[in-house]
Parts: C-alpha cells; structure tokens; sequence
C-alpha cells in the first residue's frame, strides 16, 4: 500500500515535513488557545507582543471578530517585513 503524496487540506509531503520543521524550532506562545509563532531569533518577542496586543485589541472592541479568529485559527504566524 502507497502512502498518499498530499493529505486532505492539498498539501504535499515535502511541505508538511518543511511545516513540521519551522515549527519545531521556532519561538510560540498561546493566547487563549491560538498557537502564535515566529522563526526569527533576533525579533521573535517584539513579533509575539505585537500580536498578542493586537489579539487584545480584538477581543476588547470587537468579541465578536476575535471569537471567530480564536474558533477557526490554529496558529497565527509572524513575520516582519523589511522597510514597513
């Protein structure tokens, strides 16, 4: 028996050992149960506090939006963007 070269959501075994990879070694915290993480060393605190506040900005104005964002999120990944 072969082994399937996609799983159900389309994507290829070579992309969910890279998933797999990066997640493994990048710096994560849990805010209220939705996985934020960033593989950059040198910024990966600022990168979490940015949107962990930003969550928090969320929840506090609009419950409703953030309810959504925390039901059908696993994980939020940040990344800065050079020059913005």
């Amino acid at each position: 028996m072969t082994r399937p070269l996609r799983d159900k959501r389309g994507s290829s075994r070579v992309e969910l050992r890279f998933l797999q990879f990066v997640l493994r070694w990048s710096h994560s915290r849990r805010v209220d149960g939705v996985w934020l993480g960033c593989f950059d060393k040198e910024t990966s605190q600022r990168a979490l506090d940015r949107a962990e506040s930003a969550l928090q900005l969320i929840a506090r104005y609009d419950k409703l939006s953030y309810s959504r964002v925390s039901w059908d999120l696993e994980r939020i990944w940040v990344n800065f963007l050079p020059g913005i």
